[in-house]
């Protein structure tokens, strides 16, 4: 766990959260993840991790081969009557091939997809069996929220935080969501805000990954500084 004034991470290894834990050669990747800080009397709470450390973690540390960063937000999902409460992320699309991730049906995001910021999206299976019934999902639309998203592939979900996910085009997310996230429950509201929850960091073959948490830990620490 590493604290940085009011903002808290959690390192976990090949996406199991293991709090201040490495397991070594045993692990394929980092997975970092910002964690929630309690309410607090100001108006918006700000937390989480910037687009600005995914290029610093990228440049400045050794030893990376690829950063995957995360931004996720609880969202109820409808199709044609049927609603469903899950959560959207947005991501990259190198994410398939970590955390046991397998597509069964359509496709993954591809680079095209964030770089002209499509509205598609890649269902979990729980998902599609619970909105689409017995409908191919694929070509179908998805609303996320208020937004409308074009379904494009089926995947089965490894190591997953939650139930009930959908990756969309973290360009994508940013244009139709912003970085505000307004929280209702129980007759009120508040507001969060943050641009990334969590970031995946990929080492080039042979790196340590002790080494390589404790120079990313360095990073943040200096650049919150």
């Amino acid at each position: 766990m590493l604290e940085l004034g009011s903002h808290v991470f959690r390192v976990g290894v090949a996406a199991v959260v293991l709090t201040g834990v490495c397991l070594g050669a045993r692990a394929d990747d980092l997975y970092l993840e910002s964690v929630k800080p309690a309410a607090t009397n100001k108006p918006v709470l700000r937390y989480g991790f910037l687009r600005a450390d995914v290029d610093r973690i990228a440049k400045t540390v050794p030893g990376v081969l690829r950063v995957i960063p995360f931004r996720s937000m609880p969202v109820i999902f409808r199709h044609q009557g049927s609603q469903l409460a899950g959560r959207l992320v947005g991501t990259n699309a190198g994410e398939l091939q970590y955390d046991g991730h397998a597509l069964t049906h359509g496709r993954y995001l591809t680079e095209n997809d964030l770089k002209q910021r499509h509205s598609v999206a890649v269902i979990g299976h729980d998902v599609a069996a619970r909105l689409f019934a017995k409908v191919d999902p694929i070509g179908k639309t998805l609303r996320a929220g208020d937004q409308l998203f074009l379904v494009v592939g089926v995947a089965r979900w490894g190591t997953q935080r939650g139930a009930n996910v959908v990756h969309v085009p973290i360009s994508t997310m940013r244009v139709r969501f912003g970085d505000t996230v307004v929280v209702r429950q129980a007759g009120t509201f508040s507001m969060e805000q943050y641009e990334l929850n969590a970031v995946r960091v990929v080492p080039q073959p042979g790196v340590d990954l002790s080494d390589q948490r404790e120079a990313i830990f360095k990073m943040l620490r200096i650049s919150r500084e």
